[in-house]
């Protein structure tokens, strides 16, 4: 009987240390999931904001476009 229950015992803990093993690495994955989808969105707020930095230096251009164009005539 006792043999039984040892090995109940025995088979009981290798299957809970086998749940929190899988529960570890779940988590571990859940984290790298997390960085990888920070960064993304960082490169996405740096690519706007470079876009809107761009955006704001050519104004210059289409101004000086459309002055030009009143000069010429062709507006």
């Amino acid at each position: 009987m006792n043999e039984l229950l040892s090995a109940n015992i025995a088979a009981g803990s290798i299957a809970l240390g086998s749940m929190y093993q899988s529960l570890a690495h779940s988590t571990g994955i859940l984290f790298e999931n997390a960085v990888s989808n920070q960064n993304q969105q960082n490169s996405l707020a740096q690519a706007a904001a470079n876009q809107g930095i761009m955006q704001i230096y050519s104004l210059d251009t289409v101004a000086d476009a459309v002055g030009i164009a009143m000069m010429l005539g062709m507006v």
